[in-house]
């Protein structure tokens, strides 16, 4: 009978198994933070996937805050390769326009903040594209040592995973130079040193925010879902009660199906939507989608807030036309207000205005009869 070498697993099985484990672990668990590879990897909150970053991207010692934002220009980049959004619309406060985004799946995104890894914060996101019918909302918001990592999904109507391109921003600031209160999942801010707070009321999805001390409406908010599932949220409507601010909230299912959910949602009065101080040059608008009336509009630059009208193109969508273009810049964030389950993405913006398209469940888009309004805001670095 001729000898026949037995295979490596025959002849050792212990140390076999032991070899097949630890290649199992290396491949699902994170790398330790100081290696000698080309990158350093994770696994993200919320998602069974692995996120290797570049070694080149500086890992602070020190918590350090600030805000960025991005457009994710690129709905379906490669899988799981970093790109850079186009440098005119991001924007870093620590790190420049050095952020990065990659595409971890069908409507599944990572963005990197570089170096913001303070933690806390806000985040917020919006769908973008021309007749898109796409909805985005966060799954988490978490603090590296490279930054702040942002996880968002993109859905279709009906709930579906699909690519899409998004706007989203964030800021862990927590500033006090004019009325800015936010709360997440994360953490929360309120410039007056309150304590805010959500309460469900009534039916399914429905919220009220408290900002105590912030007694003043002529702001904006925006409201962003977060969490695993495909619901999605908007403002219901905002009112003033004695020295506190209340934001409504009404969360739904992708049917339109009031629905509990987690979100984040952030206000600003005559400042803007990160915190920033007035050299961060910002329009925010309230606009009525049954009409051409708009109000509560400003601009910011050098400290020195000034009031300017905005124009509307009447239409399905709205376009609200820039009192200061040329808008070549910056990061726009929009979310729907009022009465139903209308949710409004960005179509787009230019150098004449931004445009703004809301639709019902069964992707219908608003029509001049309905009772509700949307918020818009915007920002634009000095």
């Amino acid at each position: 009978m001729t000898h026949q070498e037995l295979p490596e697993q025959a002849r050792h099985p212990a140390r076999w198994w032991a070899a097949l484990v630890a290649v199992l672990l290396a491949a699902l668990l994170p790398a330790g933070p100081a290696s000698a590879e080309a990158e350093r990897c994770y696994i993200p909150e919320g998602v069974m996937k692995r996120i290797c970053i570049p070694v080149t991207t500086p890992a602070r010692p020190a918590a350090v805050r600030g805000y960025g934002w991005v457009w994710a220009d690129l709905a379906a980049s490669p899988l799981d390769t970093w790109y850079t959004p186009s440098p005119a619309y991001q924007f870093n406060s620590v790190a420049g326009p050095n952020n990065l985004v990659t595409h971890m799946g069908t409507g599944t995104y990572a963005v990197l903040l570089k170096e913001l890894n303070a933690g806390g914060g806000v985040a917020h996101v919006t769908a973008y594209g021309w007749d898109a019918k796409t909805r985005c909302k966060l799954i988490s918001t978490q603090t590296w040592p490279e930054g702040q990592i942002l996880i968002v999904r993109c859905y279709d109507l009906a709930g579906a995973l699909k690519d899409s391109q998004f706007t989203a921003s964030y800021t862990s600031l927590t500033s006090t130079y004019y009325p800015f209160a936010y709360i997440s999942p994360a953490g929360q801010h309120n410039s007056t040193g309150g304590v805010n707070t959500v309460t469900s009321v009534g039916p399914p999805g429905s919220y009220e925010v408290t900002l105590p001390g912030i007694n003043v409406s002529n702001g904006t908010e925006q409201v962003t879902a977060q969490g695993q599932d495909a619901n999605w949220c908007k403002v219901a409507g905002s009112w003033l009660a004695g020295p506190d601010h209340k934001i409504g909230v009404q969360c739904y299912s992708p049917a339109g199906v009031p629905a509990n959910t987690t979100f984040t949602v952030t206000y600003v009065a005559k400042g803007n939507i990160v915190g920033a101080w007035y050299d961060l040059e910002s329009l925010y608008a309230w606009f009525d989608l049954r009409g051409p009336g708009v109000s509560t509009t400003w601009r910011f630059a050098n400290g020195r807030p000034t009031g300017l009208a905005w124009g509307v193109i009447p239409g399905v969508p709205a376009t609200l036309t820039a009192p200061m273009p040329p808008l070549d810049n910056g990061d726009v964030q929009v979310t729907a207000f009022g009465a139903g389950p209308v949710s409004c993405s960005v179509a787009f913006w230019n150098n004449t205005g931004i445009r703004v398209q809301c639709v019902d469940p069964a992707g219908t888009p608003v029509s001049a009869t309905s009772t509700n309004t949307a918020f818009l805001g915007a920002l634009v670095p000095g």
